[in-house]
């Protein structure tokens, strides 16, 4: 039996607040269906929404959870926001990984010494630099020296030549091989998956079409680039609800929002809502999922909408506009130029031609069907196939340094 090591920031077991911690959880499942002897290490762990205490001074192991061989609590105390403490915390880890022998370790991100990373979102410097006016550029060197060290850190470790590194777009593999020179054949893309149980009942409670957004970080989600929209469709006499998940939906962030829908006339249109625990509830209230990103590594909301049977529209720079054929199993619209009006344009669209949409839900509900998680796992498998061994990567590090 292979063993395979996750060594992840946090793991959850339900109620996933990301994409990311449902994509680890769900392949991690894979791997153990498939007869991996599969361990945890972890800084943060929550099991069945329970949060599980550290113990400072020694190793919280939990063994035999979900099928996991054994979940290893690994929070000493560091704060890993520090390159000095997560690099020590993580030359830890790797003794622990030499220890027991693993035929593959595998981390969630950009981090020190592993041998192989599963990124997830974009880096550092693609999300603060890329594209950005020398002005601002020199605002974040001269009062944001912490940024400067976190974007020179992910240079570092992302450049320590790992065996492989896996990514869920093309879009994010853009990202590290422009910005860290990183050759093309090192990285491998890995689009996420879904299970086909997760289809819902629908339960509507309106009859009136309903748009949805989860934009539980806002500004990144597209949260007011939505509502511009929202106004648009509006203004062209069109009917409809929306509903716009937040992180938090009281105090003076809420009271903004609120000014906001009365001052762009949508307040009786669109409601907001809380975090979901079950995004299957969300799911049985809407008609089309809406996802105006203005990044986005993939956007696993999506797939689930669309095995919901649910027509997306996404925006062109998201991951997941990669399997997505405007028109045909969902909708893309341009967010480079005139953003409002090119969402806006989709979603009257929508509104005026329910008709004729029935055949891009239907074809939506194919293409999420060819996306399952035991699909991500076999094509993430078949890289382990391909790469060289352990001792040849040690040696070429050796060599480089």
């Amino acid at each position: 039996m292979k063993k395979i090591a996750f060594i992840v920031r946090l793991f959850q077991d339900k109620s996933f607040y990301a994409g990311s911690e449902k994509f680890i959880y769900k392949i991690i499942n894979e791997f153990i269906k498939n007869n991996y002897l599969v361990d945890v290490y972890c800084n943060e762990l929550d099991i069945n929404n329970n949060r599980i205490n550290p113990n400072y001074t020694n190793l919280v192991r939990i063994k035999n959870v979900n099928g996991i061989n054994e979940i290893i609590l690994c929070d000493d105390g560091s704060d890993l926001s520090i390159p000095q403490q997560a690099e020590a915390y993580y030359d830890k880890i790797q003794i622990m990984l030499d220890e027991r022998q693993y035929d593959f370790a595998i981390t969630d991100g950009i981090a020190p010494k592993i041998d192989m990373t599963l990124l997830q979102v974009h880096s550092l410097i693609n999300k603060r630099f890329k594209n950005k006016n020398f002005f601002l550029k020199l605002y974040y060197k001269k009062y944001k020296p912490k940024m400067i060290q976190d974007v020179n850190c992910e240079e570092k470790w992302i450049t320590q030549n790992h065996r492989k590194i896996f990514v869920v777009s093309n879009r994010l593999k853009e990202d590290y091989v422009s910005n860290f020179n990183i050759p093309e054949n090192k990285i491998s893309i890995i689009y996420p998956g879904i299970d086909l149980t997760e289809e819902v009942e629908k339960k509507k409670d309106t009859d009136v079409f309903t748009f949805g957004i989860s934009a539980t970080f806002f500004k990144r989600k597209g949260g007011l680039l939505f509502i511009r929209a929202l106004r648009k469709v509006k203004q062209k006499g069109c009917k409809f609800k929306a509903y716009i998940i937040l992180r938090n939906n009281s105090g003076s962030k809420m009271r903004w929002f609120n000014i906001l829908l009365k001052v762009f006339n949508i307040t009786k249109e669109v409601e907001f809502i809380s975090f979901q625990n079950d995004m299957r509830d969300f799911y049985k209230k809407i008609d089309c999922l809406v996802m105006p990103s203005h990044e986005e590594a993939f956007g696993l909301v999506a797939l689930e909408a669309m095995i919901n049977k649910i027509p997306c529209i996404v925006s062109s720079c998201s991951g997941v506009s990669e399997i997505i054929k405007d028109g045909f199993d969902g909708f893309v619209f341009d967010i480079n130029k005139n953003a409002s009006s090119n969402l806006a344009k989709k979603m009257v669209y929508i509104l005026k031609n329910q008709g004729k949409i029935n055949e891009c839900i239907i074809n939506a509900y194919e293409t999420a069907k060819k996306h399952t998680w035991n699909h991500t796992f076999f094509e993430l498998e078949s890289n382990f196939n391909e790469l060289p061994s352990k001792e040849s990567n040690i040696n070429t590090n050796e060599q480089q340094v």
